[in-house]
């Protein structure tokens, strides 16, 4: 019986190993699953971070305002007074002070008789509208209706052309048929004094009688007629006479044209005539006043037929530039605008803006303007003057009792002028205390600090502030440039490639490279954008 026991003591242990590698054998069934889910999260997650989307920084195309300065550092100093003289020489048209006056910042003190280059500006500002205009129509593309409106712009220019110069002819017609029976009165006037006083062989008798056979023969068509009577000269009626008889009977342009011609010859022979005859003693006091009456009225009617004349040729010109104009018009209309035009008409807009430009800095040198405020000291300008170039005018001391003596690199000194506005803050007041201040003078020699050019520049404080003293560390920020309501980006995004600017614009969820063209760099970080890209387009930083 202990014998059975034991044996089924044996058998129970064995039965508990072999359950312990049953269960042992068991556990991989448990794991599997779990390392099947690992690895397919870990497949989603690589999934995912390879087919995420790129994602960029962008800053939107904008319009506003973009500063241009010219930040430099100097040093206070007293004032000193400043001397001003025009830029080039030429004859004063306008004196606007004393000396005593108190100025403004800006004021015009003396100016040249600048009225041809004023006239030259409105010619150029005019053009640069045009050009301007121009731009706009073929950048928005050619409507029906706009053709329709060239061709009519060129039926009319034409119509007006017509009527123009119809006009010009009748006036020379009437203006020519006086001048003939004037002329004509002139030359009878002269022959009565011919016959009484100068009938011989002396010099003055052949003289006239020479200027007077030139008269009758250009005038009335008459050859030899040097010594022809009264009678025989009031029947004729060849020569520039008959043309305008011609003339008023078919008036062409060119019978007209013809008669002008004509009649401006034999005028001036006749007057040749009337200043051959000299002045004797033995003239009656009426006849002395019918040869000077005779002489003014030939003269003013050689000005006149001159004039007239010049009007129609003058008015012919305008004519044929106004129809091809209008033809260039239509022609383009029709067309249509490719973008080589447009980029041409770019260019003219550049080109009519430069010659504003250039015009408005030859007009400034015209003009002496204050460039602070203060007291004349000195002026010895007056009107109808003739001055030279850099003789000193004007002298003014300052209102303010300091000003900052700085100096500007070379890359940066032609964007500064006299007269720019500019905020100064000094190192012993910190960056939160401004003061505005004027630039007054800029040396025109370099003076090399450290090895490179520099201008001396002089600013003046706009007002008298106890606070400055001499010998402050002035930081100033002088405003070179602003321009308004201009497209803008951050200059960051603007990079440059084979000579030309450069920038990548988002095009959906891809990015593109865009040509532009940029202008001015603000002070703020942006530059102006003058081509190539719109407002509100997203450009990568």
């Amino acid at each position: 019986m202990q014998q059975q026991n034991s044996d089924f003591s044996d058998k129970g242990g064995d039965m508990e190993d072999i359950e312990q590698k049953k269960s042992f054998l068991k556990r991989p069934k448990v794991f599997i699953p779990i390392l099947v889910i690992l690895a397919g999260i870990i497949a989603v997650s690589i999934y995912f971070s390879v087919t995420k989307k790129t994602e960029y920084n962008y800053a939107e195309v904008k319009k506003g305002t973009i500063l241009q300065e010219v930040s430099i550092t100097g040093r206070v100093k007293p004032a000193e007074s400043v001397d001003l003289a025009f830029e080039q020489g030429g004859k004063i048209g306008r004196v606007n002070i004393n000396i005593g006056d108190k100025v403004y910042k800006g004021q015009t003190l003396v100016t040249l008789d600048n009225s041809s280059i004023l006239a030259q500006l409105s010619q150029a500002e005019a053009n640069l509208s045009a050009e301007k205009a121009r731009l706009d129509e073929l950048k928005k593309g050619t409507r029906p209706e706009e053709i329709q409106l060239a061709d009519t712009t060129l039926n009319n220019a034409k119509t007006q052309a017509y009527v123009d110069l119809q006009n010009d002819y009748d006036a020379a017609l009437t203006a020519i048929q006086e001048a003939v029976v004037k002329g004509k009165n002139a030359i009878l006037d002269l022959t009565d004094l011919q016959f009484k006083y100068f009938t011989g062989n002396e010099q003055d008798d052949l003289e006239i009688s020479d200027a007077k056979r030139e008269a009758v023969l250009s005038l009335l068509g008459q050859s030899n007629a040097g010594r022809l009577g009264t009678e025989s000269i009031s029947k004729l009626t060849g020569g520039a006479y008959g043309s305008v008889q011609i003339a008023v009977q078919n008036q062409t342009h060119e019978n007209i044209d013809k008669a002008l011609t004509e009649t401006l010859d034999g005028l001036q022979k006749v007057m040749l005539a009337l200043n051959a005859v000299p002045i004797k003693s033995e003239f009656l006091s009426t006849e002395k006043v019918d040869l000077s009456t005779n002489k003014t009225t030939i003269g003013a009617s050689v000005t006149t037929v001159s004039s007239k004349e010049q009007a129609i040729a003058t008015q012919k010109v305008t004519n044929a530039n106004n129809i091809q104009s209008a033809e260039d018009n239509l022609a383009l209309k029709k067309a249509g605008s490719t973008p080589e035009q447009i980029a041409a008409q770019f260019a003219k807009v550049s080109s009519s803006e430069a010659s504003v430009q250039n015009i408005k800095a030859q007009l400034s040198k015209t003009i002496i303007f204050s460039p602070i405020g203060g007291v004349v000291t000195k002026q010895d300008a007056k009107v109808g003057e003739i001055v030279s170039t850099n003789v000193i005018l004007v002298s003014l001391i300052s209102a303010s009792n300091f000003e900052i003596e700085a100096y500007i690199p070379e890359v940066d000194v032609s964007k500064v002028t006299k007269g720019d506005v500019s905020t100064i803050t000094l190192d012993a007041y910190g960056k939160e205390t401004d003061f505005m201040a004027s630039v007054v003078s800029i040396d025109p020699a370099e003076t090399v600090i450290e090895g490179v050019a520099t201008y001396k520049t002089i600013l003046q404080f706009n007002e008298n502030d106890d606070r400055i003293k001499s010998g402050m560390t002035a930081n100033i920020d002088i405003q070179t440039e602003i321009k308004d309501d201009v497209l803008k980006v951050p200059a960051r995004a603007v990079y440059t490639k084979d000579g030309k600017r450069y920038i990548e614009v988002l095009d959906g969820e891809n990015k593109k490279e865009v040509e532009i063209k940029t202008g001015i760099r603000g002070s703020e970080g942006d530059i102006e954008v003058l081509e190539g890209l719109k407002e509100g387009e997203k450009v990568i930083l």
